[in-house]
């Protein structure tokens, strides 16, 4: 920072004071060089899309304190999601009474809600008609975090695709495995291998007769030089499927630097086993 960078510089992850967040002696530098800790209270317009407000965040983990705190600078008791859902009814639907007692006071009732009670909320969010409504909701901003997602992976913004495959996972978990497939090539293209060897191997857990999950492993293994474990990957992966040509290819290229890495091993002296 004391060569120029930007203290409040923002991606689709946050500010560095968000990453700094947990560390003392990291805030205290960032707020030294005027990061800006003027935190809204309400949803940012940053994350309108993903329509989770800190006071949603606070009562779907059952954080009373918290919920005070947010109410006193100001949070919106009354905003609703992206499913329609008010901070207390987010409670009933959450099992969250004591945060509940909380926005009582300060929710303004819903029209829908015959009985504006604790159970009677509770009775409406788990009705089979509101749960059509937010599966309807969930397969509607999976598409839309998914084509974002793809647009970024165009623009060869894998920062921000590894961003929205994150949501598209979250928003529908039925296709995980092909999100994480997706963030697994994004953590690759951004030569994270360590990332891109998690999530390929969170997706063979879903996936284990899907052979890109074996062709994601064997790429992030290759980016960790570890060239026989990807040689074993891809491998694997043609067992599954005999003609795909990217595991073929990949196959060879495995092999022959493994090959050469034990080569330059064996001519510095090392023992290859």
């Amino acid at each position: 920072m004391s060569k120029g960078a930007e203290v409040n510089a923002k991606s689709s992850f946050g500010t560095p004071l968000h990453f700094g967040a947990g560390n003392e002696g990291i805030v205290k530098t960032l707020l030294h060089y005027n990061a800006d800790a003027g935190a809204d209270p309400n949803l940012s317009p940053s994350l309108s899309l993903l329509r989770m407000s800190p006071l949603d965040a606070a009562v779907m983990q059952g954080n009373t304190e918290i919920i005070k705190q947010l109410l006193r600078a100001g949070a919106d008791p009354n905003a609703t999601n992206a499913f329609g859902m008010k901070p207390i009814e987010i409670a009933a639907f959450k099992n969250r009474p004591e945060a509940a007692e909380i926005l009582f006071p300060v929710s303004s009732p819903n029209p829908d809600v015959l009985n504006w009670t604790y159970d009677g909320i509770k009775q409406y969010v788990d009705s089979d008609e509101q749960a059509s409504k937010r599966d309807i909701i969930c397969l509607e901003r999976y598409l839309l975090f998914k084509s974002r997602g793809k647009d970024a992976v165009t623009r060869n913004d894998y920062s921000d695709a590894v961003f929205w495959y994150t949501q598209a996972s979250e928003a529908f978990p039925p296709d995980a495995a092909a999100m994480l497939s997706n963030r697994s090539l994004c953590w690759a293209r951004l030569k994270e291998g360590e990332e891109a060897l998690s999530d390929a191997h969170a997706c063979m857990m879903l996936r284990p007769d899907w052979p890109k999950a074996y062709y994601r492993e064997g790429i992030a293994w290759n980016l960790l030089k570890e060239f026989r474990k990807a040689a074993k990957s891809f491998a694997f992966g043609l067992r599954l499927d005999s003609s795909n040509r990217d595991l073929q290819d990949a196959l060879r290229e495995a092999l022959a630097s493994a090959a050469a890495a034990a080569a330059a091993a064996a001519g510095n002296g090392y023992r290859v086993f």
